[in-house]
């Protein structure tokens, strides 16, 4: 019986992770080519699905903990927070045909 509450514990956790595995390929493919960024988009999609999805579990099975509220927070930040900025990134690169981004700032030059 100890077992199936542990199993039932960790099911948010694990559809949590589901989440941040599709942040992080959305980062992966984001940065693979311009032509991908509709797949990248794609992929947040489908991580907020899992976020939602993750709360539902949480609340339907009674399973909040505080490494979940931790890991959803983590997921989050990855999902909805770096892969759009990765899009955003590789778009402007190539929108501005840009090849490198610097941010060294310009000494001696007055």
């Amino acid at each position: 019986m100890n077992l199936l509450r542990t199993i039932r514990k960790s099911i948010p956790s694990f559809i949590t992770s589901l989440s941040t595995l599709s942040g992080s390929l959305a980062i992966i493919v984001a940065f693979s080519g311009y032509n991908n960024l509709k797949y990248s988009a794609y992929l947040i999609i489908l991580a907020a699905v899992f976020d939602f999805f993750d709360g539902f579990a949480a609340r339907a099975l009674n399973a909040r903990s505080e490494f979940g509220k931790q890991l959803d927070s983590l997921s989050d930040l990855i999902s909805f927070g770096a892969a759009p900025s990765a899009i955003l990134y590789v778009f402007l690169a190539e929108a501005l045909k840009v090849t490198v981004f610097s941010f060294a700032l310009p000494v001696g030059t007055i």
